[in-house]
């Protein structure tokens, strides 16, 4: 009666002798999918990287603090143990969510929120190094691999319960099994940020900084969390408790870097240097915090009026925007912002004119790098004034910018279906279905591939 259960205990086990790969740091071995070359790992991050410039609103546009910190990223790199894999590419995104993170390829990030947050350049650089360590450890590659064994654990196990138990309803096994895979998966986690703290203290001390500035950016999470209310037991976690982490941080000093604990702080670079670039960069974004305040809150009153249908909120989320503008003249989110709001007022030329000052400003700054927003915001105004030809070139290019968001997508639909293009609308609605299969857009795409006689089979390309 149990042959199901064993043969899938049986297939585990073959997985895991026959499938693992070695990690560049410590060379212990892992569960994977099969070895990823470095072509395939360099592919995977430039197929995200458009994805997060969307996500977190493009990049932040403050040359100078580009340059520096880009400059800093290169000579981390270079004491990489995969300094020759990648073109490391360093990016402040324009968002004021405190956050950090890499991805596969070489792509390093840190937010505009999180940057103005720090205190010292050590501080940056033990960030950073956390960053580059996830690269170095392949731990994305590795979460691929655990995703697939818990699903298969999953479900062979609940495969296996239906067999015996003749029903198709989930049981208690399955339940379980489920919570079990979960926790595996949030422990292995636990481990690789472990990991990489590890590595944000091995490039500081390194690099001739005080590894123990690591300690100062948890303890400022930590503050964030408690004033937030959302403590929670460490075994349910993706993540460390940062208490943990800075206690861990500290005995990885003691154990491997003694010789620095009594060092006096003149004697950690950039004091011993007398180099304030970093405090000069912090400055700079400390001074526009303010305003990207009133942005971030004027930004959740217009997506809240616009939701209940609200005119007056509307106009005082406008008049926000307006002087968000005129305090920094150059900032395309804000221009962009305004341009939102007349039109969800329904001022179109308004829209429009703002809008294309957006454009012209984002253009202005990385023209390769562009936002996704103004040019979707910017083809509304054009589906609604009857233009289906600007509208899908807008559309088509914001699609482009956001490779995984359905909505540009659906709507140039739409609009190649006013200009009769069939075979492009019927392209457009398949991939929205792959990108948005249980969502409102999926949904719609659906219903506009039945109104044009088309199945619903892949839609890969336009």
């Amino acid at each position: 009666m149990y042959w199901i259960l064993r043969l899938a205990l049986l297939f585990l086990c073959l997985l895991l002798v026959g499938s693992c790969c070695v990690d560049p740091v410590d060379q212990t071995m892992y569960f994977c999918l099969g070895e990823m070359s470095l072509k395939e790992e360099v592919e995977l991050g430039d197929a995200y990287a458009p994805n997060i410039d969307a996500m977190f609103d493009g990049v932040y546009h403050d040359p100078a603090a580009a340059d520096y910190l880009g400059r800093l990223i290169v000579e981390m790199a270079g004491h990489s143990v995969r300094a020759e894999d990648f073109a490391w590419k360093f990016t402040i995104l324009n968002t004021s969510t405190p956050n950090a993170f890499a991805v596969p390829g070489g792509y390093i990030y840190i937010t505009r929120g999180l940057l103005s947050a720090l205190e010292t350049e050590g501080q940056f650089i033990s960030v950073m190094g956390h960053e580059l360590g996830h690269v170095e450890h392949r731990h994305s590659h590795q979460a691929m691999g655990r995703q697939l064994i818990g699903g298969i654990v999953v479900g062979l196990i609940g495969t296996a319960e239906s067999a015996v138990t003749r029903s198709r309803e989930p049981g208690l096994a399955t339940s379980l099994g489920s919570a079990g895979a979960q926790l595996f998966l949030l422990r292995y986690d636990r481990g690789q940020e472990q990991q990489s703290d590890e590595r944000g203290v091995y490039y500081a001390a390194t690099m001739g900084y005080d590894p123990a500035e690591a300690t100062k950016t948890f303890a400022y999470f930590q503050k964030l969390e408690e004033e937030s209310g959302g403590l929670q037991i460490e075994w349910l976690r993706t993540h460390p408790l940062n208490e943990n982490r800075i206690s861990d941080i500290h005995a990885e000093i003691e154990q491997k870097y003694p010789e620095l604990t009594a060092r006096p702080r003149s004697s950690f670079r950039p004091y011993r240097e007398g180099n304030d670039s970093f405090a000069q960069i912090l400055a700079t974004l400390q001074r526009a915090e303010p305003t990207y305040e009133q942005y971030d809150k004027a930004w959740t009153a217009f997506a809240e009026a616009l939701e209940g249908g609200k005119s007056g909120p509307l106009e005082q989320a406008l008049g926000s925007f307006e002087e968000c503008a005129a305090a920094i003249p150059d900032e395309p989110l804000f221009h962009t912002a305004i341009g939102a709001c007349h039109l969800a007022l329904e001022r179109h030329a308004e829209a429009r004119e703002a809008l294309e000052q957006a454009i012209r400003l984002d253009d202005m700054h990385l023209p390769e790098r562009r936002l996704f927003r103004p040019h979707q915001l910017l083809g509304m105004v054009w589906f609604e004034e009857g233009d289906h030809r600007k509208a899908a070139a807008e559309f088509e290019l914001a699609s482009d910018l956001f490779p995984m968001s359905p909505t540009p997508l659906y709507y140039f639909g739409l609009s190649c279906e006013k200009l009769g293009r069939r075979d492009d609308a019927v392209r457009a609605y398949r991939q929205v279905v792959e990108l948005d299969q249980e969502g409102s857009f999926g949904t719609k795409a659906r219903e506009r591939l039945r109104s044009l006689g088309a199945s619903q089979g892949a839609g890969r390309g336009r």
